[in-house]
């Protein structure tokens, strides 16, 4: 562990980080953002964020999970005051929300990419690349128009062959309609691989060791947690892996089958603040 990641994980846990006590809360909470503690109009409630700022005073760690991209993952942390680091673009950049440092980021085979982009517009659907700084179309679609509204931040346009050349991609999104995703669902799959649904208009890929379950695997390394010590949130997909790995999964009402699997606990819809409402009676309540 070098100095900086020492640095964090004092300044995440405080003195008692890598003890060996079993907290009767958890030492750390993770979570998605979009379906999770998102509300229905993608962002966060006064009453989610003023119920999860208060993970920090009790000594928790809060660790942002999400596909979104670095800027907009950064902002959410630190509206929470979470300095833990933050997950973005689906495992594939890894980020100190206080310094801004990287800690770690995963970039795309530019081969698998551009398969990923032209399977994508094969199967009528709007791919479209990021890099840890943006994100790329070159056209404008009813994806990038949806993705404008989520990042509050628009694409940059360029021909995608371009961008795969001289970039350094470290995820695709593929988006369409929601019933034509499900109809594609499993030719796309097949395609890519490592491809997963992380909302009902988007499908996303990375590269193989760029996901969430690498990530936050990463993240309880860097912080000196226990997998067993940590709880999670998510609805998608691709969070399925990760949750697996911790000690608690718990999924809203709206989580896709797969997530509702493996969750220990099924909760409230993420449009009623129903993450929100469990920490505050399950996680700040006890103890």
């Amino acid at each position: 562990m070098g100095p900086m990641i020492e640095d964090m994980a004092q300044r995440t846990m405080g003195d008692g980080a890598l003890s060996d006590r079993q907290p009767p809360r958890p030492a750390l909470v993770a979570m998605d953002v979009d379906g999770t503690i998102a509300g229905a109009d993608h962002g966060l409630s006064p009453y989610t964020v003023r119920t999860l700022r208060l993970l920090g005073e009790r000594g928790i760690a809060g660790v942002i999970v999400t596909g979104r991209a670095e800027g907009v993952a950064l902002s959410i942390a630190r509206e929470l005051q979470f300095t833990a680091p933050v997950i973005s673009c689906n495992g594939a950049v890894i980020t100190d929300p206080v310094t801004g440092a990287r800690l770690r980021v995963r970039q795309m085979d530019p081969e698998v990419t551009a398969h990923a982009v032209e399977a994508a517009r094969r199967l009528g659907c709007s791919p479209t690349l990021w890099t840890p700084d943006a994100w790329f179309a070159d056209e404008e679609s009813v994806t990038t128009e949806l993705l404008t509204h989520l990042l509050a931040e628009p694409p940059r346009f360029r021909p995608l062959a371009e961008v795969i050349a001289e970039e350094k991609v470290v995820k695709v999104m593929v988006g369409g309609d929601p019933e034509h995703l499900d109809r594609v669902d499993e030719a796309l799959r097949a395609e890519v691989p490592g491809l997963t649904r992380s909302m009902p208009q988007f499908c996303e890929v990375g590269a193989p060791d760029a996901t969430k379950l690498e990530a936050i695997a990463f993240v309880l390394d860097a912080l000196g947690v226990a997998s067993e010590a940590a709880w999670g949130f998510g609805d998608s997909d691709n969070d399925v892996g990760w949750l697996g790995l911790l000690g608690r999964a718990i999924a809203p009402e709206n989580a896709l089958p797969g997530v509702r699997a493996i969750a220990h606990e099924v909760i409230g819809h993420h449009a009623e603040d129903s993450v929100a409402a469990y920490v505050e009676e399950h996680i700040l309540g006890s103890g």
